[in-house]
């Protein structure tokens, strides 16, 4: 609005019904994108700020009813996920420009904004960062790519990196699988993992199972032959199945948008698929959220 760049804040009842929005005017950045909730009932949100020629981020943590508490700017250029795990935040983002290989990191943050800790994504083995999970015992879970082509951004082989809340990596293994766009992971209550990710043509998704101590104990694949999608969330439910959400993110005039959901297995079996088709617009983000109050998702 005449140059002015706004973000909306709005908490909802589990019946959809909204408690409270507010409307944040910012400065240089360009959205808050990322929200997680914090053991005080308030929330943490992260948004990306571009003031050039240097790059920034800010992260500001609500009181419950979405009252700021402090804002603080941090040397990510890009925060792409904020994750709550336990009296810490860990985010992943870029400190560099976006075209440059291997600027990812991933850091933790205490509840005051403080950094406790801060590691480039690639002493894990991996170049970018695309997906982070946690886990009831508090260690955290990374998917993302290898890419050893000078550029390729978008497509590398995928990777799963579990690290300890300091910091350190436990295992690292691959999927075994050249992903495009994002390598998604999941992590079950036992602490079991699913990874997947689209291969370069993006109408084949791929799917690998771990174990909590990383060895690789299934794989699967399902054919989307009439689409071309990207995967957008990836979750475990309470049962031990997982659901896998994904769009297209770009329409030619004429073209339908559409959402598809796919319900699997523990061990990776497809179980049901759902298409829907949506004439004239498409999904360009979309989170699965469990449970919801009648207890689907």
């Amino acid at each position: 609005n005449r140059g002015n760049i706004f973000s909306y804040i709005i908490r909802f009842s589990s019946y959809g019904a909204v408690l409270w929005n507010r409307e944040v005017e910012e400065r240089d950045i360009m959205a808050y994108t990322s929200v997680a909730e914090t053991g005080d009932g308030g929330f943490i949100i992260a948004g990306n700020a571009v003031d050039d020629p240097l790059k920034y981020s800010v992260i500001t943590r609500l009181d419950s009813m979405g009252n700021e508490i402090w804002t603080r700017e941090y040397a990510f250029g890009r925060i792409e996920e904020i994750l709550s795990a336990d009296s810490l935040f860990i985010v992943t983002g870029e400190t560099g420009d976006f075209s440059f290989r291997g600027t990812d990191a991933i850091a933790a943050i205490d509840i005051e904004g403080d950094v406790t800790w801060s590691v480039p994504v690639g002493v894990v083995g991996i170049d970018f960062c695309t997906s982070i999970k946690g886990s009831e015992s508090g260690d955290v879970f990374l998917g993302g790519m290898y890419a050893p082509n000078e550029g390729a951004r978008l497509e590398g082989t995928g990777f799963v990196t579990r690290m300890n809340p300091e910091g350190d990596t436990i295992w690292r293994t691959s999927t075994g699988a050249n992903i495009y766009g994002r390598c998604l992971v999941a992590v079950s209550q036992e602490e079991n993992v699913v990874a997947a990710g689209c291969i370069d043509s993006r109408d084949i998704l791929v799917f690998t199972g771990f174990n909590p101590e990383g060895d690789v104990v299934w794989t699967t694949s399902v054919i989307c032959s009439e689409y071309s999608l990207f995967l957008k969330d990836l979750l475990f439910l309470p049962d031990g199945r997982f659901v896998a959400v994904g769009s297209n993110e770009n329409m030619e005039d004429g073209m339908l948008g559409y959402l598809m959901v796919l319900l699997f297995d523990a061990e990776g079996h497809p179980l049901q698929g759902l298409t829907i088709k949506t004439p004239g617009y498409c999904f360009t983000t979309a989170e699965i959220v469990c449970p919801s109050p009648n207890g689907g998702f």
